[in-house]
């Protein structure tokens, strides 16, 4: 018993640790994580994956449910460019502006996930209205890397 109350306690701690590796991985993290829940959306709108209708229904779900943990403050904190981030200067500049659009990234995927897209058509339009959102902050607050 003594074993597994330790070995439980070790487990969640270095969960814990990995799930905190700073600002700056941890966000990364997260837009890793939202490219890849996009893309296989794009992939339909494409037509490079066959749409199922349930399948899509699941990944705009999946996109949403990990779109809404995205917390501004806890993933940006001030001074956490520089480095291996790819943050411009501009994000601490104009924290409310950046700050909406991530509120408007959440809204729309909220909106995507009560969609119920019946064509690659429809994927495709979802795709443009959450691409807009990416792109509206990337372009402004996001450093151009060679």
């Amino acid at each position: 018993m003594k074993r597994l109350i330790i070995g439980t306690a070790t487990t969640v701690f270095l969960l814990s640790t990995v799930a905190h590796a700073g600002p700056v991985e941890d966000r990364q993290a997260f837009m890793k994580e939202n490219g890849k829940l996009i893309g296989a959306l794009v992939k339909v709108a494409k037509g490079e994956m066959d749409f199922d209708a349930a399948q899509v229904k699941q990944m705009l779900e999946d996109f949403n449910k990990h779109t809404q943990t995205l917390d501004v403050a806890a993933l940006f904190p001030e001074g956490s460019g520089g480095g291996e981030s790819k943050t411009a200067p501009a994000v601490w500049e104009n924290f409310d502006d950046f700050t909406a659009k991530a509120e408007k990234l959440k809204a729309d995927a909220a909106t995507a996930a009560g969609k119920d897209p019946q064509n690659a058509g429809d994927v495709g339009a979802i795709v443009q209205m959450i691409g807009a959102d990416c792109g509206s902050c990337h372009q402004s607050y996001r450093l151009k890397m060679n």
